[in-house]
């Protein structure tokens, strides 16, 4: 894992207003991210350390959106960019079938620092993936763009999916989930239970007869 945090970091990254928080809180299925109709409520990186069914721990990390102005919005989409050097999986989210120069700038940095992306269409429940559009992404990319929508997530478990497989083994070395845990504990005490007992018949075979134990 790149960040400190001994958990998979995870940015997400696209134009103001494609839904980035959205997608966010419907992946921790609960609202962890501060969700407006108005461009631009994220205005800085914020990590957001949850934990994710099938997929255990993860560090989540919202950001401003890639097309944000002015001079304080050049500042945002610096620190933005600034995320992608921290993290082990990155996720484009487009909306409205709209990939150009943005989206491409993006790309290239995720290239530049080594880092796999998913591509991820939101918001299709209002304008629907069209397949030019896909096709488009597709040789752009080189990467299927997964339709979706935050707020009727009927294909969650395929997003889910994803980010299991293209989220790099070395995220991942030494995070155990709750359930893990749980299990690893209960391997260790019945490992435990056996020694103690094979100790215990290894003293009777070897005990002198007559001898009392306290």
């Amino acid at each position: 894992m790149k960040g400190r945090d001994a958990k998979p970091h995870v940015g997400i990254f696209g134009r103001r207003n494609n839904g980035k928080s959205s997608l966010i809180n419907c992946l921790a299925d609960q609202e962890v991210a501060i969700v407006s109709k108005e461009p631009g409520t994220t205005t800085d990186p914020v990590k957001k350390s949850m934990e994710i069914t099938q997929i255990g721990p993860v560090v989540m990390i919202d950001t401003a959106g890639t097309d944000d102005t002015g001079e304080i919005g050049k500042k945002r989409v610096d620190k933005t960019r600034e995320v992608i050097r921290q993290i082990d999986l990155g996720i484009l989210v487009l909306a409205g079938n709209l990939f150009d120069q943005e989206e491409e700038s993006v790309i290239s940095q995720f290239e530049k620092w080594e880092v796999p992306y998913l591509v991820v269409h939101n918001k299709s429940d209002l304008d629907p993936l069209h397949d030019r559009f896909k096709k488009q992404v597709l040789e752009a990319t080189g990467k299927q763009v997964l339709e979706f929508s935050a707020l009727h997530p009927h294909n969650r478990e395929a997003l889910i999916g994803q980010i299991q497989s293209a989220t790099p083994e070395s995220a991942t070395e030494g995070v155990v989930t709750a359930g893990q845990d749980a299990g690893v504990g209960l391997a260790d005490g019945a490992a435990q239970g056996v020694r103690t007992a094979a100790s215990s018949a290894s003293a009777a075979i070897h005990r002198p007869p007559g001898e009392v134990v306290a």
